[in-house]
């Protein structure tokens, strides 16, 4: 039946032998007899006695013998592949039958001697080309709608290709079209696999056959980039490594990329986003199957074909458009575009490579992938890595940065606003392929750029080589991976670069770059290395205050220059601390003098305590230019804001030496209204945390008493002011606050008088308040670190300057106002310390008594201070555990005064009057003292005195609450009372019948347990 399905005859047959020979059912043995006939060992004959033959020539012999050789081995072939076929069909049907290590091995053998066939096969052999019509099967790819006739008819293609590459040459751009039509859209193994292995054989026949395998390869690119957003998203990565692989990254990788881009650009006018972070991911997964140095090649080939693209309208007759019409990748649409949207898509196709770089970095921080930074330092630190490795990521580096420089030069002299934004691109690009490189290896680059300022190209790079500096000493130095390569490039060649650029360079933005760039450094090395203070770099830095502290520096007139100096200083004396002191004089007295240049003119007059008198207007309209320009407003703010981290600098690391100037310094902290208020109370706190506590208590009084800190206007700055004297008082010792007791008492004075010297002209009354609870505040705390020894010389003289006006800082505050505020400290003492100072009474108690006849005479009407005089009497009176009010004379000289205020008392504050009687009573309970007070009260309800009714309702409240609180013990006092009670009752004024009757009698009534009408009638 073989012989039949592969013989030459002609013989018609009346059946079809090859589907008769797949119905047959075949035994294991049956098969493997099958298999044995086509194994070219035992088909070998014996050799038997040779008989004669006709002599004929050597070369016919030779020629008949090739003729039979290539016919056998055409028919032994034929019937292998009838016979495998048959196989196949009988695995298919009934597997468990046939297969077993018989079948297996005479597989084995049919296997080794195709294998021993192929080599000798193919050499010297020939397609014959009209025999093979590549065409035909490109057709039927194309034409069939079955998935799995498309993917063998191009697996036969591929097996053609690698056959005689000559054949399907020129049928490439079709299957390249059909292939990304149609096959890269299936979602299955078997169309993947057939694609990959098309790709893998197609693309080698020609690139070894054909003349233009660059364009055919941009077209094959084209195709397949075309359909991207068709390729099923988990298998692009893959299709494309092997893509690549098969092309050769140096062929390939670049044209990708830029491929991508432009559909990244196209995405990106449409603003579809998710589209544009799409190709984002398939870019950064792909550059990470590849070495560093194929993905630098890559972008190196990026930028050439970037670079290809015109930036003017190219003229249609030309040379140039024709060649790059004719590129596959170019083609009209693009170079057909006018200027200004050649210039959007140069701009885009950067912004694409950019970001692709930032996506590439931040990837790798949240994965293990490995980034193409980390693969460069790995490659560069890598010891078991060829120097000709490194060497070359070194040059294709420096080739990028050349390119990009010539790029920048070309772009910085165009005018064309699209050409700034293309200029702005490559800068991020420098910046980005330049992060690449490891730190060490960064700073070596960048030192000529550094250096060679010359054009205004040359000055933007160098600005941002130094940002981009300052940037990654920020983020990569850490203890862990700062090393020696790292401090001996930047001590020896960037800092010194860095200080002799702000020494000769002019132009602001860069020395500005310069200087931040080396704070940056020098607070970085500070913090992670300290022996960097004690090293021989110590001395370089030292020297460079020389420069940063002149006129080239902090004595700048460029607002920005300034800034970054006081920040480079800073970080200076940061590292270094005292080692600075031969440079102080260089640093705080211009720092103050910078900022006295931030104060408005009226503040800085009032500074400087000038006795100019301005006309007013003058004054007026300079505030109001200063108010509306937002631009010095700004300035200022960061001028503040330098000088006062530069003294909390100075204070944690030189405090001994900021003492002469703490006067200077607490008022540039007070006054620095464009710094948040929290920022300056740290600063306060730091000056009390390190400097002796002596010292700021004194400069912090004498800020009141000389330097005149209660004329600020800001309500906040006083706060911050009172909040850090709280803040020094309470971090003194004992020591510090006795020595320094009379200095504070007179600060008392000062804040005592200050409502009626400065507060009502400037603040609301409650403001005041606040600031007068922030002065009872840190007299309290004062007053709680001395002894009664010290303290009672003190009071005492507080006492004369509110009585009399002794050591009155401001002659014209009144008497009443100075009694005031006596007395609302005088009561805060009280409510903390009780009885202790209960017998300090003795100090104020003439003066008491005399304040009270005056009001009771009516000389005196504050009903404010009336109320708070009774408040502290009857703190007295209640706190006194001494038996200090039972003393007779005490009593006598009070109980008139005190009681006599029921004449006049106002209604507001008549309750304070009962609450200071009824303590009153209670503290000096005694017969002799209570019969006093029993005719005191007689007094001012009787008919017999002109008493008011509202004396009278006072009274009776008064003698209520003392009922209530005493009881029994005024029951024998009762009888004295009850005529005046019935007069009450029978008064002509209702409301005084009405509060006897509801009130006073309710309370007799409970003490005596029965009604009241009895004793009354």
């Amino acid at each position: 039946m073989v012989e039949l399905i592969v013989g030459d005859n002609d013989t018609e047959l009346e059946f079809d032998p090859l589907e008769t020979l797949q119905t047959f059912e075949f035994s294991n043995q049956s098969m493997i007899a099958l298999l044995n006939t086509v194994n070219i060992v035992t088909q070998v004959p014996e050799q038997g006695v040779a008989k004669r033959r006709r002599r004929s020539s050597s070369s016919t012999q030779k020629t008949m013998a090739r003729d039979d050789i290539s016919s056998m081995a055409a028919q032994h072939l034929r019937k292998l592949s009838v016979i495998l076929d048959v196989l196949e069909s009988q695995l298919r049907r009934n597997p468990g039958q046939l297969a077993n290590p018989d079948l297996l091995q005479e597989m084995f053998k049919i296997l080794t001697d195709l294998d021993y066939l192929k080599p000798s096969s193919r050499k010297k052999f020939k397609f014959d080309s009209n025999s093979i019509r590549a065409d035909l099967i490109v057709n039927s790819i194309r034409l069939s709608q079955s998935p799995q006739v498309q993917n063998r008819l191009l697996l036969v293609i591929s097996e053609l290709a690698s056959l005689a590459p000559e054949i399907i040459l020129h049928s490439v751009m079709p299957i390249f079209t059909f292939m990304g039509a149609h096959t890269i859209r299936q979602d299955d193994e078997f169309s993947s696999s057939a694609l990959q292995q098309t790709i893998a054989k197609v693309v080698p026949a020609i690139t070894s056959a054909s003349q233009s395998a660059d364009s055919e390869i941009e077209f094959l690119l084209t195709s397949f980039i075309t359909a991207f957003q068709h390729i099923p998203r988990h298998r692009r990565v893959k299709l494309f490594v092997s893509l690549v692989k098969t092309l050769g990254c140096k062929q390939s990788l670049h044209t990708i990329l830029f491929l991508i881009g432009q559909q990244y650009a196209a995405n990106m006018a449409k603003h579809k986003t998710p589209e544009c972070d799409s190709l984002l991911d398939f870019v950064t997964s792909l550059l990470k199957t590849f070495s560093a140095e194929e993905c630098l090649q890559s972008l190196h080939g990026f930028y050439l074909l970037w670079e290809a693209i015109p930036t003017h309208t190219l003229e249609k007759d030309s040379d140039e458009f024709a060649q790059l019409s004719s590129r596959s990748i170019y083609g009209p649409s693009i170079v057909s575009l006018p200027t200004k949207d050649l210039l959007v898509l140069k701009f885009r196709l950067l912004r694409f490579l950019n970001k692709t770089l930032a996506a590439d970095e931040d990837t790798s921080f949240s994965n293990s992938i490995v980034s193409l930074k980390m693969k460069v330092a790995l490659t560069l630190f890598d010891d078991e890595s060829a120097q000709q490795d490194k060497d070359a990521l070194l040059r294709l580096t420096s080739k990028l940065t050349s390119f990009i420089l010539t790029t920048l030069e070309t772009f910085t002299s165009s005018q064309e606003i699209s050409s700034t934004d293309i200029t702005e691109e490559l800068y991020e690009s420098l910046k980005s392929l330049l992060n690449l490189l490891p730190l060490s290896h960064y700073i070596s680059s960048i030192i000529d750029s550094l250096k060679n300022v010359s054009d205004p190209m040359s000055i933007k790079v160098a600005k941002n080589f130094a940002i981009l500096a300052g940037q990654r000493f920020e983020t990569e130095i850490t203890k862990a991976t700062l090393d020696e390569n790292i401090d001996t490039v930047v001590a020896e060649q960037l800092l010194p670069v860095l200080v002799e650029g702000v020494e000769k360079i002019r132009n602001t933005e860069l020395v500005q770059a310069y200087l931040d760039t080396f704070s940056i450094i020098v607070n970085k090395f500070g913090s992670t290395s300290p022996e960097f203070a004690n090293s021989t770099h110590a001395k370089f830095l030292v020297g460079s205050l020389r420069v940063i502290t002149s006129t080239k520096g902090l004595l700048s007139d460029q607002v920005e220059i300034v800034v970054s100096s006081l920040s480079a200083i800073t970080s200076i004396v940061n590292c270094l601390g005292v080692k600075c002191i031969g440079h102080f004089p260089k640093i705080l007295p211009p720092a103050l003098e910078i900022w006295k240049s931030t104060l408005s003119p009226i503040d800085a007059v009032s500074d400087s305590e000038s006795d100019l008198e301005d006309d007013g207007e003058e004054d007026e309209n300079d505030e109001d230019a200063g108010s509306g320009n937002s631009e010095e407003d700004e300035s200022n703010m960061l001028l503040q804001g330098s000088i006062l981290m530069l003294f909390s600098c100075l204070i944690k690391r030189m405090p001994a030496f900021v003492i002469s100037s703490l006067i200077p310094m607490i008022r540039a902290v007070l006054t620095s209204d464009y710094v948040e208020s929290a920022i300056r109370s740290g600063v306060l706190g730091l000056m009390v945390q390190h400097i002796d506590g002596a010292s700021v208590l004194q400069a912090m009084c004498n800020m009141a008493l000389k330097e005149k800190v209660y004329e600020l206007d800001n309500a906040v700055s006083l706060g911050l002011y009172l909040n850090g004297m709280s803040n020094v008082i309470e971090n003194c010792d004992k020591k510090a606050v006795t020595s320094n007791s009379s200095l504070f008492m007179k600060w008392m004075i000062k804040s005592f008088e200050f409502r009626s010297e400065y507060g009502e002209a400037k603040f609301n009354d409650n403001t005041i308040h606040s600031i007068e609870g922030s002065f009872h505040e840190c007299g309290l705390k004062f007053v709680m670190k001395l002894n009664d020894k010290n303290f009672r010389p003190l009071f005492a003289s507080l006492v004369r300057w509110a009585v009399s006006g002794e050591n009155a800082s401001a002659s014209e505050t009144e008497r009443e106002v100075r009694l005031v505020s006596f007395f609302k400290f005088f009561n805060k003492l009280q409510d903390n310390l009780r009885s202790i100072i209960t017998s300090y009474f003795s100090y104020l108690l003439d003066a008491t008594i005399q304040i009270l006849n005056e009001f009771q005479t009516g000389e005196i009407a504050n009903t404010n201070l009336r109320r708070i005089m009774l408040h502290s009497l009857a703190s007295s009176f209640k706190y006194d555990q001494d038996d200090y009010w039972t003393h007779q004379s005490r009593f006598d000289s009070m109980v008139g005064p005190l009681v006599g205020q029921l004449a006049n008392i106002e209604d507001s504050i008549g309750k304070h009057l009962v609450k200071a009687i009824s303590f009153f009573v209670a503290n000096v309970s005694s017969e002799e003292h209570n019969e006093k007070l029993v005719h005191a009260f007689i007094r001012y309800i009787s008919n017999e005195h002109d008493n008011s009714s509202q004396t009278k309702i006072w009274t009776i409240r008064v003698m209520k609450t003392v009922l209530q609180k005493m009881g029994e013990q005024w029951l024998s006092y009762l009888p004295m009372f009850i005529p005046y009670i019935a007069e009450l009752l029978e008064d002509d004024d209702e409301g005084v019948e009405m509060e006897v009757r509801k009130d006073l009698v309710r309370v007799i009534e409970s003490i005596l347990g029965e009604p009241l009408d009895r004793y009354l009638s």
